[in-house]
């Protein structure tokens, strides 16, 4: 599976995550340790859903199809093929 962009240039957006990074530690923290780092990781899940939502994320799996049509015409040579 390969993971593609309808628009890759939204990706930019992932650099809003340095200021909320930034102020998140550089403020005075109210919550106790495992609950402030619970609550940045959680911020950052949402920002970066949302910007993989802007930028047409998706996921395109290779069609069985195509990989059997072109194994059996690879499969064959002019050699083997009987005339009627």
């Amino acid at each position: 599976m390969r993971l593609s962009f309808i628009f890759p240039t939204a990706l930019w957006s992932f650099a809003l995550l340095i200021p909320l990074w930034w102020l998140a530690l550089a403020v005075p923290r109210r919550l106790s340790a495992p609950r402030f780092w619970a609550s940045l990781l959680a911020r950052t899940a949402l920002v970066g859903t949302l910007v993989f939502a802007m930028a047409g994320a998706q996921l395109i799996r290779p069609s069985v199809v195509a990989s059997l049509g072109a194994r059996s015409t690879s499969a064959f040579s002019p050699n083997t093929t009987t005339a009627a």
